[in-house]
């Protein structure tokens, strides 16, 4: 009966382990999801910064040689 309970404390404090370990992934793996959310929306507004400075860009090309004249 001592070695059963043994075994079951043992079982117990390795599931317990595994359990924890299996939480802190889920929450590493949540947590890094949302990073690459963040990260891929943060490039779509940079995308569209650059392509509004590109834009400016070749609007004003235009402008200055007949500003220069």
């Amino acid at each position: 009966a001592v070695a059963e309970l043994r075994g079951s404390v043992a079982n117990t404090k390795t599931i317990t382990g595994l359990e924890w370990t299996v939480a802190r992934e889920s929450l590493e793996q949540a947590f890094q999801k949302t990073e690459v959310t963040r990260i891929e929306a943060q490039n779509k507004a940079l995308d569209e910064l650059l392509k509004k400075a590109n834009d400016a860009i070749v609007a004003m090309k235009k402008v200055l040689p007949e500003k220069q004249k």
